[in-house]
C-alpha cells in the first residue's frame, strides 16, 4: 500500500569536514542554523545555510555549498527543531539564543556538550517531547600525520 507523500518534507544538513586541514563544507535545506564556538573561548557564531528550501518543498530543490575554516579546538553544533521547541511546564520554548547561551558556558568535549542540552531541557521541559530530538556536536582537532616522534 503506498502513502501518499503530497505535503511532506524534511529538512537536512549535509557537513564535509577535511579532518587534516579543518575545512568544512556544509549545504543546509530548511535546516537550523549551526552553532560554532571558536577553540577554546566563549564565543559563539550563528553558521546560516543557504536559507534553501526543506526537501520536497519543489521539484527540483537547489542547495548552495558554503565553506568555511575551522581553527584548531572549534566545536560545531547542530540540533534538530525539537530541541529549539521543547516546551517547559510554563510554555516557554527553548530558543537558538539559550542553546547558544548553554554553548557559550558550557567548557568541556562536545559528548559533554550534548549531555549537558538534554540535561537543561530535562529540567525544564518534564513533559514527554512533541518531536524529535537530535544533538550532533564536533570539535575539531588537527590531525599530524606523516610525522614520527
Amino acid at each position: 500500500m503506498m502513502r501518499p507523500t503530497r505535503g511532506l518534507f524534511v529538512t537536512m544538513a549535509c557537513l564535509v569536514l577535511e579532518a587534516q586541514s579543518g575545512e568544512l563544507c556544509y549545504a543546509t535545506g530548511g535546516h537550523l542554523p549551526m552553532l560554532r564556538r571558536s577553540g577554546g573561548t566563549p564565543d559563539v557564531e550563528i553558521l546560516y545555510g543557504d536559507k534553501g528550501l526543506p526537501l520536497g518543498i519543489e521539484k527540483d530543490s537547489m542547495l548552495v555549498d558554503r565553506k568555511i575554516q575551522l581553527a584548531p579546538g572549534d566545536t560545531l553544533l547542530l540540533v534538530t527543531d525539537g530541541i529549539v521547541e521543547a516546551l517547559g511546564p510554563d510554555r516557554t520554548v527553548f530558543t537558538m539564543e539559550k542553546l547558544a547561551e548553554i554553548f557559550r558556558q558550557q567548557g568541556s568535549g562536545a559528548s559533554q556538550l550534548v549531555e549537558d542540552i538534554f540535561e537543561v531541557i530535562g529540567r525544564i521541559s518534564p513533559v514527554p517531547p512533541e518531536d524529535d530530538l537530535t544533538v550532533l556536536a564536533v570539535a575539531w582537532t588537527p590531525q599530524r600525520t606523516g610525522v614520527r616522534e
